[in-house]
């Protein structure tokens, strides 16, 4: 699975729960909770670096959910938000390793092309998560808080809830642990539990966030469940907790019927060029791509630059507080590679009156994927034309190479995606 609010500060983990739509080492008190994952783009690549020179070892070590998490990256979040791209993940890691060495590695990185482009094709998977999500018993409300909030009486899981609230973070493992143990031994619906994952994971996406719970429920893969076990966590985990691991003893697949269409879709790949320099154009940069300067449109010549910030009302204070980080990293690149001071524009309504002012023809910007961020622009493209403005989405040419790929499993998907690694 790829990827709260302390009591203090007013809000229960309960109603970020119930409310809105958007993906913490807990460690004994004698020990800090590790830093933040790297929210600027040179942390991110120096990180990386670091990573790739070990990547040989993360296929015997991944799954082992030690201190400070160190047999893994860490940089999902920075790859979520395109602090670094995959491209450059897995160019940095294949420069140190051959493929077969960190096979296990660059399948982890191109799960969440796989996700995202499963879910281009099949939007209605997504929202079908967010009126199953927007649903609740109050019979469930009050189990339901207390294992988000790490008071389920069993030791390990609230470890990890409380990790998740106060770092944002969770190893893999531990999210399919925590996952299961939500689904299949506490029957609770496991679209509340994807939503808490939105709430916190600083590396929560609409793709690999819903249809990770959708794989751990048996939505994804009709009639394969993954069932959280005893003997897996105390072979994997560094320290687990003792008190309530009977509960895990004889967990049983919870009887869930999918209730989403999931038509697929024929993919529709954008350019990924930049446009010519023949209209006065608008670059609008958002959170799924912290480093368009990198992509193509590093040549674009925009007559001004905004950066379109989709708050989160229910985000964790982890959550927020990375996301302010790397968009102010974002916006100090921006503004120096395009030479343009770089607005904040917070609604549709907004960037249209900008455009206005500025007697723009067109506005350039990276597409978002499905999820969150595209609902929230819903209404730009008619809200342009009717204004006589032209919208141009472009998308990765890593996009466009992988996603059509994804229309099956995920094997399937890597037999066709590793022949193109270097294409």
């Amino acid at each position: 699975m790829q990827a709260g609010k302390n009591e203090a500060q007013g809000k229960s983990t309960l109603q970020e729960i119930t409310s809105g739509i958007d993906c913490f080492l807990f460690m004994p008190s004698q020990l800090f909770p590790p830093p933040l994952p790297p929210a600027t783009r040179a942390n991110a690549l120096q990180q990386l670096q670091a990573f790739a020179r070990r990547a040989h070892r993360y296929g015997r070590e991944r799954n082992f959910v030690v201190a400070d998490h160190v047999n893994v990256s860490r940089l999902s979040a920075a790859i979520q938000h395109r602090l670094i791209s995959q491209n450059e993940v897995m160019e940095v890691v294949l420069q140190h390793h051959p493929l077969g060495s960190v096979e296990k590695f660059v399948q982890e990185v191109l799960w969440r092309s796989y996700w995202k482009g499963w879910l281009e094709m099949r939007p209605s998977v997504w929202h079908s998560y967010l009126d199953e999500a927007a649903r609740g018993t109050d019979a469930k409300i009050e189990r339901a808080e207390q294992i988000a909030t790490g008071h389920s009486g069993c030791a390990v899981m609230d470890d990890f809830a409380r990790e998740l609230i106060e770092t944002g973070y969770l190893h893999n493992h531990a999210r399919m642990w925590w996952a299961s143990f939500w689904i299949h031994q506490q029957k609770l619906p496991w679209a509340l539990g994807a939503k808490h994952f939105m709430n916190h994971l600083l590396d929560a996406d609409a793709a690999s966030n819903t249809l990770s719970w959708r794989w751990v429920a048996g939505l994804h893969t009709p009639g394969k469940t993954y069932l959280v076990r005893r003997d897996n966590i105390e072979h994997y985990h560094h320290a687990p907790g003792v008190a309530g691991m009977e509960m895990l003893e004889h967990t049983k697949a919870a009887e869930i019927r999918d209730s989403a269409l999931a038509p697929l879709l024929p993919y529709h790949a954008l350019p990924s060029n930049c446009p010519p320099d023949d209209k006065r154009t608008a670059l609008l940069l958002h959170a799924e791509d912290l480093s368009v300067e990198t992509t193509e449109l590093s040549h674009l010549r925009p007559e001004i630059v905004a950066f379109y910030r989709h708050d989160e009302e229910s985000s964790s204070s982890p959550r927020h507080e990375w996301r302010n980080m790397a968009f102010a990293d974002a916006n100090r690149r921006a503004e120096a590679h395009f030479g343009r001071a770089v607005a904040s524009l917070s609604s549709v309504a907004n960037i249209v009156a900008w455009l206005i002012e500025h007697r723009i023809e067109r506005l350039v910007m990276m597409q978002p994927m499905v999820g969150p961020l595209r609902d929230a622009l819903t209404a730009l493209p008619d809200s342009l034309s009717n204004k006589g403005i032209q919208l141009l989405c472009l998308r990765r040419e890593e996009d466009n190479r992988f996603f059509p790929h994804a229309t099956s499993g995920f094997f399937t998907f890597w037999k066709k995606a590793s022949r193109r690694l270097t294409a």
